[in-house]
Formats: C-alpha cells, sequence, structure tokens
C-alpha cells in the first residue's frame, strides 16, 4: 500500500483522500508486512493493529528497546515464530485469537 523506501508517493496505492479505503484494505488481510522507513514507529503500524490485522515486521528482532513504543514488540516476535509455516491447515487456530 506504501512506498518502498518511504516517503516516495509515487508507489502509494492509496491517496490522501482514501483513508477508508485504506483502513478497509487492512482489515481484509489477516497480515501486513512492514517494515523500518525513516524510523521504526510509524503510524500505519498501529492503523494495522487497528485494523485488526497482524503486523508482519522485516528484521524486527533488531529493533533498538523502546523504539516502537505503542506496538507489541514480544508478542509479535512469539507470533511470527508460531506462524511462520502459516497455511490453512492453521486456519482454526488463528481464527480461535481473533474476534470475527
Amino acid at each position: 500500500a506504501g512506498s518502498r523506501a518511504g516517503g516516495d508517493t509515487k508507489e502509494y496505492t492509496f491517496g490522501p483522500l482514501d483513508e477508508e479505503a485504506y483502513h478497509a484494505w487492512y482489515a481484509q488481510h489477516r497480515f501486513a508486512v512492514t517494515r523500518r522507513k525513516g524510523g521504526w514507529d510509524a503510524l500505519r503500524h498501529a492503523e494495522v493493529l487497528a485494523a485488526g490485522t497482524v503486523p508482519l515486521f522485516e528484521q524486527l528482532a533488531e529493533a533498538p528497546p523502546y523504539a516502537i513504543p505503542f506496538v507489541p514488540v514480544e508478542q509479535l516476535l512469539k507470533a511470527e515464530q508460531e506462524m511462520a509455516d502459516y497455511g490453512s491447515h492453521m486456519e482454526a487456530a488463528y481464527n480461535a485469537t481473533v474476534e470475527a
């Protein structure tokens, strides 16, 4: 939905007036791959969580302590390990952890 480097608006899927569609898009997905761009802390991480989607951070284990203050880093690292081989065989276990 965003740019690979961060801040390059030519790559954005959604424009500044597409906020509702942007949030709905995240809500349609179980996972959202994200990464450090300009810094670790970014509003999109909170938006992903608020949509009920699990953010999968690239290199999250390398984030300095307290670099992402409103993101449950330890829980996400644990989930990353537990869900590494996610597939249809894990649907029931995943669905048991989230509200419909």
